[in-house]
């Protein structure tokens, strides 16, 4: 699945079995956050939620629809930048 949006980056996260609290607290916002974007009751989104979105998504072996993702990890939320350098979980 290619992403084109943090909408539809959450809603292949929750495709590949993660739940939206897990999504949530990579992301660093809420539950209930996730659930409106994956709903599409969110229709906008903070640039770091969006962001964390797609590099989670790129992270779980989605294929996201940018030609790279550019972000310092600075403006990532600090479970993101953190996981970047670990290994895979598989």
């Amino acid at each position: 699945m290619v992403i084109h949006s943090p909408r539809h980056a959450a809603v292949a996260l929750g495709n590949a079995l993660w739940s939206e609290a897990r999504i949530a607290a990579a992301c660093g916002t809420s539950q209930s956050t996730i659930h409106r974007i994956k709903r599409g009751t969110q229709k906008t989104v903070s640039f770091e939620v969006g962001t964390a979105l797609v590099f989670l998504a790129q992270q779980q072996g989605i294929t996201v629809a940018t030609t790279t993702l550019d972000v310092p990890l600075s403006l990532l939320p600090r479970s993101l930048a953190v996981s970047s350098h670990a290994a895979p979980n598989r």
